[in-house]
């Protein structure tokens, strides 16, 4: 009942945004739009080239594999149905023991949302200079921390952070009108947003198994399988004499 008749609220916001501040208001919205895949860009390059130094994967190779991963965000949106492709590659690309992304994959879908933290905390410096509200370090400091718990509860469905978006501006206490025209546009940064949330669950998960010595690279920097899989050591206790 609530989707079916979302379509229209979404419209009416957007009416109710454009009476207001009129046509002017989608140059505004391309500017939001850049700053938000500048944000994910930044910060998948940072992550990603750090996790490649550590684990000594080659980064081309890394790029080439996690792309197949990026197709299905690309498309879906959704950080639960590209579930199934992330488990893949990490297990058959990268040789993650299954056990590991067995756990850290479901895990990481659900409460590792980095994409979601950059949107909530670029949403939320965008509409402060869209109303002439000025932040303070304090305040900057502040958006990052609400943003990224509040990222951790975002739901992996497609369109999840209209609501989050929605929350995020009232608890900052600013006029959330403008989530109405985001609504309109919100796929176009969903697909970066669930890009960088899966991504971020892959290079988490790597770290992870080179933490437990479980990922290992040859000379190339191309990742190669164990001799034998080691089992996860909670569903195989040691006996006790």
């Amino acid at each position: 009942m609530v989707m079916a008749v979302s379509p229209y609220g979404v419209f009416a916001l957007m009416a109710f945004s454009m009476g207001n501040y009129g046509l002017e208001i989608f140059d505004q919205i391309g500017q939001f739009i850049l700053a938000d895949y500048a944000g994910l860009l930044v910060v998948w390059l940072f992550a990603s080239v750090i996790v490649a130094s550590y684990t000594k994967v080659n980064y081309l190779y890394l790029l080439k594999k996690i792309a197949k991963v990026w197709m299905v965000t690309l498309s879906t949106t959704s950080s639960a149905a590209t579930l199934p492709m992330s488990m893949q590659v990490t297990r058959e690309n990268f040789k993650v023991p299954g056990w590991i992304t067995s756990f850290m994959l479901p895990l990481g879908a659900t409460i590792n949302l980095m994409g979601a933290a950059v949107y909530l905390s670029v949403l939320s410096v965008f509409a402060a200079g869209f109303y002439g509200v000025e932040l303070t370090m304090a305040q900057m400091i502040n958006v990052v921390m609400i943003g990224t718990l509040l990222a951790m509860a975002a739901p992996g469905i497609p369109g999840g952070g209209i609501v989050m978006g929605t929350l995020m501006l009232q608890l900052m206490n600013l006029p959330f009108e403008l989530v109405g025209i985001i609504a309109g546009i919100y796929r176009i940064i969903d697909m970066g947003h669930t890009t960088l949330n899966v991504s971020g669950d892959v290079l988490a998960t790597m770290v992870v198994a080179k933490s437990e010595g479980l990922l290992q690279c040859d000379d190339q920097g191309i990742p190669h399988a164990q001799a034998a899989e080691p089992s996860a050591p909670l569903l195989n206790p040691s006996s006790s004499a």
